[in-house]
């Protein structure tokens, strides 16, 4: 789970970038700079516009942080829906397609 979040928030931070576009690059690094969590980067992406998995947030974000900050262990059918939610960010920041034959 926590590998997935780290994997969710690299991507959610990519695709909120693409989506900043044009914004200078200090302002950018102050505005990611607030929304430094997993969850305040999922709030940031949909305020700028971003579409998340509906599942986003009670199959990524609380599981994470409850693992992290509470150490609990989770069942298989959370990490499934995790796994399920990251998979789809994680396709949205980097299409398979756009990869190469040797996966780079």
């Amino acid at each position: 789970m926590l590998d997935a979040g780290t994997a969710a928030e690299l991507a959610l931070t990519r695709l909120t970038v693409a989506l900043l576009g044009d914004t200078p690059a200090a302002a950018q690094r102050a505005l990611l700079e607030s929304y430094r969590t997993l969850g305040g980067r999922a709030n940031l992406y949909r305020r700028l516009g971003g579409n998340l998995p509906d599942n986003f947030v009670p199959d990524v974000v609380r599981p994470r942080n409850s693992a992290t900050h509470e150490g609990e262990l989770l069942d298989t059918n959370t990490a499934a829906g995790s796994e399920s939610a990251v998979t789809d960010l994680l396709h949205r920041a980097v299409p398979l397609e756009a990869l190469g034959a040797d996966g780079r």
